[in-house]
């Protein structure tokens, strides 16, 4: 999660989850088990120390929460590849509630796996490969949901996103931060990260950036 926040310029960022919980009208209710009332805004401070030798985590102070929602399915998708293949199967397309997808082998022939994208009448087909990972995001399900750490607000220029990566967690992680980029800061994304690609849809255009989409309109 702190790699991809760093990857996305700070948009995705990892400690959203009082925000998150007031735009669900789930504050109060949470409140009476935790103190939501310390500073959650986004700082230079640090807010946990991890300890790979001993496993352990801990917060250094209150106020931001931990969400993990914005990176969650794509993980488990990464650990689900790594046992499939622990078992030697090799072949397979994992997804996850139909937004998130990680390609092992096609079957046959095949270079990839065909996956249908876009936004209203503007659509296409992409072959995502053996190894890598589509996900996408937007308003269908949840309304504006994703919430600019820099302003607390839920403001965006695009309806749908869909990030392509080499893992499931970084695709999950970028689509939802593409939500609240411009298109010259997701042009700089992926010209830093070469396998980090964008397709972004608003009601009156549909762009991409970076070598998966090619550079390309998408009508």
């Amino acid at each position: 999660a702190f790699d991809a926040s760093a990857r996305l310029d700070g948009k995705f960022y990892p400690f959203m989850g009082v925000a998150a919980l007031n735009s669900k009208s789930q504050g109060s209710e949470v409140g009476r088990f935790l103190d939501l009332s310390g500073d959650t805004s986004p700082s230079g401070e640090p807010v946990l120390t991890m300890d790979p030798d001993t496993n352990a985590v801990r917060k250094l102070r209150e106020g931001p929460l931990l969400d993990l929602g914005g990176i969650g399915k794509g993980f488990a998708l990464d650990r689900l590849v790594a046992h499939f293949k622990e078992w030697e199967f090799e072949s397979g397309l994992l997804d996850s509630a139909g937004s998130t997808f990680v390609a092992m082998k096609a079957p046959g022939e095949e270079s990839g796996w065909d996956l249908d994208i876009g936004y209203g009448a503007s659509t296409r087909t992409v072959s995502l490969p053996d190894g890598y990972a589509l996900a996408s995001s937007g308003e269908l399900f949840q309304g504006t949901h994703v919430i600019d750490p820099s302003m607390d607000a839920t403001i965006s220029p695009w309806k749908r996103s869909y990030a392509f990566a080499e893992t499931g967690s970084l695709a999950d992680a970028a689509s939802t931060a593409s939500l609240l980029l411009d298109s010259a800061s997701l042009s700089s994304i992926s010209k830093r990260n070469p396998n980090l690609s964008f397709a972004m849809y608003s009601d009156t255009e549909g762009i991409s950036c970076g070598n998966f989409f090619n550079q390309a309109k998408l009508g």
